[in-house]
């Protein structure tokens, strides 16, 4: 059984991982993204100091993104109209 000492030691490494993986963003900028279920790896490099994300940059890319989902949708509908 491992000791308490070795369990937060890893928990400290895993948790430092996963900060050091992700970009840095304005505080705003990661709320506004958990609000709209966003990872900002997806997002990337933001138009910050040193590439820094911020909120205009998530509601750019969110804002991309639905474009997208509606053209899908948009030429989904298209292609079940002609098919039937």
């Amino acid at each position: 059984m491992a000791s308490v000492v070795e369990t937060v030691t890893k928990k400290k490494t895993v948790e430092a991982q996963k900060i050091k993986n992700e970009p840095t963003s304005s505080p705003l900028a990661r709320l506004l993204a958990m609000e709209l279920n966003l990872n900002l790896v997806d997002i990337g490099k933001g138009t910050g100091k040193n590439g820094k994300i911020l909120i205009a940059d998530v509601r750019k890319f969110h804002s991309k993104l639905e474009e997208a989902r509606s053209s899908i949708a948009t030429s989904g509908a298209y292609f079940a109209s002609v098919s039937a």
